[in-house]
């Protein structure tokens, strides 16, 4: 449960950061409020200036680095006090399959932001139906199915 809370409040700082250093970058914010239990959705990320979708895809891929490397900074820690425990597939919380899910969609890395910010349009444009989803998750799908080689 402790993992849960760090887990969202990680989230929530990030997210956090991303909007701040967006408009402290001058990049013009989007037209959409930020009201609890809204996310921008792939529709918004396609309203946003070219700048603005380049820092946001920047953010969002920073904060997926971040939190692998939390999550990653908790396994080492148990691993070190003996206190980690395997488990199998059908034992894993969702929180831990959704850690293993982004540690795969991150192994085979970009090289630049710019690469990102391409795959993310291109999945965007080849999925018109997707466009009510979560922006993050867009990118998150478009980095777990691009071709990096």
């Amino acid at each position: 449960m402790m993992f849960l809370r760090r887990s969202g409040i990680v989230v929530f700082v990030l997210c956090g950061t991303l909007v701040a250093g967006t408009m402290a970058l001058g990049a013009p914010s989007p037209s959409v409020d930020i009201v609890p239990g809204h996310y921008l959705n792939g529709l918004d990320f396609l309203t946003m200036s070219d700048l603005a979708q380049a820092y946001y895809v920047a953010g969002v891929y920073d904060a997926f680095r971040a939190v692998e490397a939390e999550s990653a900074y908790h396994l080492i820690s148990q691993l070190m006090e003996g206190t980690y425990v395997r488990r199998n597939d059908n034992d894993k919380s969702p929180a831990d399959i959704t850690l293993s899910r982004l540690g795969r969609a991150l192994a085979g890395s970009p090289r630049t932001y710019v690469q990102v910010l391409a795959i993310t349009k291109e999945y965007i444009a080849s999925n018109p139906y997707d466009l009510d989803a979560p922006a993050a998750l867009l990118i998150w799908r478009a980095i777990a199915e691009a071709d990096w080689d």
